[in-house]
């Protein structure tokens, strides 16, 4: 992990030395203290004394770093400007991710629940986090619609629905499903939000 951090670290630094500086500054050190932030942040998910994964604070978080730092802070950072397409899109991939998590999570339930960690998947309990999963993993479905509506074209957006519909019936898998049974599916749904992720590179690839 800290080996990570470190190649995150010099990379980081070398992109933001190429995308802020001389002209930037202020946006340098901004951008430097969400790396920062990220670093400490990835690593006091699961380590350190009192880690806030296990507090109810992971969705939270990862909504935050693999959401709206991640999407919506790389656009600004290599365009300099705020755009309610990449708004959206940073809203649907968070959920997105969050409802990776929270698989995760609901698969571990009663594990974490006997070690103490509570996790939100723990205190919503399973059909609550069951629920929580749909929510997750539907809006956040249309809302990388709705930005790949408006940015790219309907053609994408409507690949990202099938995408979605594909992959939602999953949900109604899950329902009836617990513990190692959810392993399958935990994959399933990671692969989704990847595939919905490299969409927009078709329009980037196609003469």
């Amino acid at each position: 992990v800290l080996f990570t951090a470190f190649l995150s670290l010099v990379s980081g630094l070398s992109l933001l030395y190429f995308a802020f500086y001389p002209d930037h500054l202020v946006e340098l050190l901004i951008f430097l203290g969400l790396g920062i932030a990220s670093i400490i942040g990835a690593y006091r998910y699961t380590a350190g004394k009192n880690p806030y994964g296990y507090r109810a604070f992971g969705d939270l978080a990862v909504f935050v770093f693999f959401g709206l730092i991640a999407v919506l802070g790389s656009y600004w950072l290599h365009s300099k400007a705020f755009s309610f397409d990449a708004l959206s899109a940073s809203l649907g991939f968070g959920f997105l991710i969050v409802s990776v998590l929270n698989l995760n999570n609901l698969r571990d339930l009663e594990a974490d629940k006997v070690a103490g960690k509570r996790t939100l998947a723990v205190i919503l309990g399973p059909q609550g986090a069951k629920s929580y999963q749909a929510f997750l993993f539907g809006f956040g479905v249309f809302m990388v619609s709705f930005s790949y509506l408006t940015a790219i074209g309907w053609s994408y957006a409507l690949g990202a629905i099938l995408i979605g519909t594909a992959f939602f019936r999953i949900m109604f898998r899950i329902s009836a499903l617990q513990g190692a049974e959810l392993d399958p599916y935990l994959k399933q749904v990671a692969l989704s939000t990847l595939f919905l992720s490299l969409l927009p590179w078709v329009n980037y690839l196609l003469p």
